[in-house]
């Protein structure tokens, strides 16, 4: 266990302290950040590193694991509609949940002045994933080939953009990509995992990856449309 917590520690700090180290040649031969900003930074690094180291030991101590289980379980007890639907509101709150999409939607807002609000672009991205993240199960569950789910999101997307204001594009081009945060992706693989292990159509290789790509989509799509009305 402890071995575990070390090789948890350093994988959180090895990517943190190289840019911490940066800022700090910065501070010393270019830039002169005042000293209570300075100290400022400091502290939130070692709060960074410790959080982060916090946030990856839960997520493998039991948000994988639970999600792995009810991935593999869950088709064995429900009807496929019920699958989907749950792992709907599972991608529903998980996004609503995620650190970087609630960033993300606080700058959106701040630089829009309330024109999108935090709250709305949230659940609009949430309900854009959960969506988009049943879609990739039902793919599972049916057997469709990725490529044509991949296919037909690129070109409804390539569809809509033409009609939407570039601000929009942007918008939703940013949240497809702050969906892949640290909280969704390992839930979304694991339960990806387990139920292509459950239905064995294929190998785990080819049905359990790619949903992560297949769900990022979905709030694109879904602000894009919602671009063409605004």
């Amino acid at each position: 266990m402890s071995r575990r917590l070390r090789e948890a520690f350093f994988e959180v700090a090895g990517p943190v302290l190289p840019v911490a180290l940066l800022v700090v040649f910065l501070q010393l031969v270019v830039v002169r950040v005042p000293s209570h900003l300075f100290a400022r930074f400091g502290i939130g690094v070692a709060l960074v590193i410790v959080g982060l180291f916090l946030f990856l030991v839960g997520v493998r101590l039991g948000l994988i694991p639970v999600g792995e289980y009810v991935g593999a379980h869950l088709p064995e007890r429900v009807p496929p509609w019920l699958l989907v639907v749950v792992v709907l509101i599972l991608g529903f709150v998980a996004t609503v949940a995620e650190p970087d999409v609630r960033v993300l939607s606080g700058v959106v807002d701040s630089v829009t002045g309330g024109w999108l609000t935090s709250s709305i672009l949230v659940l609009i991205i949430g309900a854009g994933l959960g969506f988009a993240l049943a879609v990739a199960v039902l793919r599972q569950i049916i057997g469709t080939r990725i490529g044509l789910i991949f296919g037909v999101g690129y070109v409804v997307v390539l569809a809509l953009f033409p009609f939407v204001s570039p601000e929009f594009i942007a918008i939703s081009l940013d949240s497809g990509a702050t969906t892949t945060g640290p909280l969704t992706v390992p839930l979304i693989m694991a339960i990806g995992l387990g139920v292509a292990r459950t239905i064995g159509r294929r190998s785990s290789l080819e049905d359990g990856f790619g949903l992560i790509g297949i769900a990022s989509l979905g709030p694109v799509i879904l602000l894009a449309i919602i671009g063409l009305f605004a």
